[in-house]
């Protein structure tokens, strides 16, 4: 009899005190959790538009180094807003090279963006901007279902 009293004195945690403590301790770590992988999300986000810019401001650059030699004979003079895109309205992949790491459209390993440039020449019955016309270069690439896009626009004139 000596003995069962000693064993109700005993002290210790029941089950229910320790799964109370386990789901404290997983609420704790959850909140920094997830506030590190939305946060990681918004790195990769934001890697990957400034990707895109840099892609697209680089396919603006090479228009505008070659706007003298550009062929606008595509555009009709007395259409207002006509649009000539590259590969037919289409948006082309860009792969990674394997020799230096950088984007083009030549072999290499597919990357997930792909460019766009188009021209847009303004004409009106009354004038003819013969030599004006806006050059559109657009980025797009796709994080899991999500589809995100670039779009940079500049005013040029051919001289």
């Amino acid at each position: 009899m000596h003995n069962l009293i000693k064993l109700k004195n005993n002290k210790g945690f029941t089950i229910i005190e320790t799964l109370v403590a386990v789901a404290i301790l997983m609420i704790s770590i959850a909140g920094p959790l997830t506030i590190a992988q939305k946060g990681l999300t918004a790195a990769i986000y934001a890697r990957d538009q400034i990707t895109a810019a840099f892609l697209a401001q680089e396919n603006m650059e090479l228009i505008r180094s070659n706007i003298d030699s550009l062929n606008l004979a595509n555009f009709t003079t007395n259409v207002v807003d006509q649009n000539f895109c590259s590969s037919s309205n289409t948006y082309g992949l860009l792969n990674i090279q394997t020799t230096d790491g950088k984007y083009g459209s030549l072999d290499g390993v597919p990357s997930r963006f792909s460019r766009l440039f188009c021209f847009k020449r303004m004409a009106t019955d009354d004038v003819n901007y013969e030599n004006e016309f806006t050059a559109v270069v657009k980025v797009k690439w796709s994080n899991g279902t999500v589809e995100n896009e670039v779009i940079l626009e500049n005013e040029l004139f051919k001289i």
